[in-house]
């Protein structure tokens, strides 16, 4: 009977979600549908936070709110989508208390998946290798450093103890809010780090959501919420840990 679970399982690689379908539907959704029936019958006042992605949001414009349609065309959105729509209605037909959040793509230290391209870059940057991009550098993500993430859980959980939550069952959105193309992204590293390696393009990228960006103004608005730590700050903290670490 825990106070708070802290739900994040998911297969964070794309294309390792669309080899293996199951894998991905099994790790997020069918996982979320065993946590919340645990919740059911064991621990009805347990506090249920439940991460997904901004990717819920494919098909649709920027920037995104919370009361968008929800249309996925990836298993791997697919799966995030019937997560977040068991973490709803086992708050509406059961009165649990779960709470859905939708971060930005998470930046910061001790991310070691090198595929995604804040970790990346920085990686082929201090190693004086070639940056390849994957698409043609155009695609713009909005992001969120990972100690801004981590307060988010912070902030739902004292609301929570502190009976000031009516809207459990919700989903909300937190990131920096901005719209930052993959090429700008990976200059501002390149002009933190003094450092220019050679850039080319692969573009072979035919299944991403082509932008993404956030509209946190629910989040500010009911939960008092603020970021932290803007862009700048946070690649610096981040370049700082990955020149730590590959320095041994």
């Amino acid at each position: 009977k825990p106070d708070v679970i802290i739900h994040m399982a998911a297969i964070g690689d794309i294309t390792l979600c669309a080899e293996n379908p199951s894998l991905a539907y099994r790790t997020s959704a069918i996982s979320t549908l065993n946590l919340l029936e645990a919740i059911r019958i064991n621990a009805p006042d347990t506090l249920f936070l439940s991460h997904t992605t901004d990717k819920v949001y494919s098909g649709n414009e920027t920037p995104f709110t919370e009361d968008m349609s929800l249309r996925p065309s990836h298993i791997y959105e697919v799966a995030k989508v019937s997560q977040e729509h068991l973490t709803r209605t086992y708050a509406k037909n059961y009165d649990l208390k779960t709470i859905t959040i939708r971060c930005g793509n998470y930046f910061g230290g001790y991310d070691f998946n090198f595929s995604r391209i804040i970790p990346y870059a920085i990686k082929q940057n201090l190693n004086n290798e070639v940056i390849e991009l994957r698409s043609n550098g155009s695609f713009t993500r909005d992001f969120l450093y990972i100690e801004d993430a981590v307060l988010v859980n912070q902030i739902l959980i004292d609301l929570h103890f502190n009976d000031l939550i009516d809207f459990y069952g919700d989903a909300f959105n937190f990131s920096l809010e901005i719209n930052l193309s993959v090429h700008k992204i990976i200059e501002l590293i390149c002009e933190i780090m003094e450092k220019r390696p050679l850039i080319t393009i692969n573009d072979g990228a035919n299944t991403e959501i082509p932008d993404m960006q956030l509209d946190c103004r629910k989040s500010r608005t009911k939960l008092g919420w603020e970021r932290k730590f803007g862009l700048e700050e946070g690649l610096d903290k981040t370049i700082h840990f990955y020149r730590d670490y590959f320095n041994g």
